[in-house]
């Protein structure tokens, strides 16, 4: 009878103990789910501020990319008028020395 009475003391302690511990890995499966959909809303969070700050720089960079193209441009403008006056005077001075030569034979 000592035996039946230990043996049924045993199984009631494991199936309690089964039962704690079932009640133990449920709560810990939902603080886990808990915890998994408060780190996808920061990681949510973060992705749109990086969205954001990256979006913001891409139209900043446009902004100074077509800044530093309009000043090129101006600046480049007047040296092709330089050029063409340059050019203009050396193909004068090139076509006059041929001619030059020309009537010297």
């Amino acid at each position: 009878m000592l035996i039946v009475c230990a043996v049924a003391f045993l199984l009631l302690n494991l199936v309690y103990g089964d039962d704690n511990v079932k009640d133990k890995i449920k709560s810990l499966e939902d603080k886990l789910i808990a915890f998994e959909a408060e780190c996808k809303d920061r990681f949510d969070k973060v992705d749109n501020k990086i969205e954001a700050v990256r979006s913001e720089l891409s139209s900043e960079i446009k902004e100074v990319r077509n800044e530093l193209s309009s000043k090129i441009d101006s600046a480049i403008k007047p040296l092709y008028w330089i050029f063409g006056f340059v050019s203009t005077f050396a193909v004068s001075a090139v076509i006059g020395l041929f001619i030059h030569y020309l009537s010297n034979k």
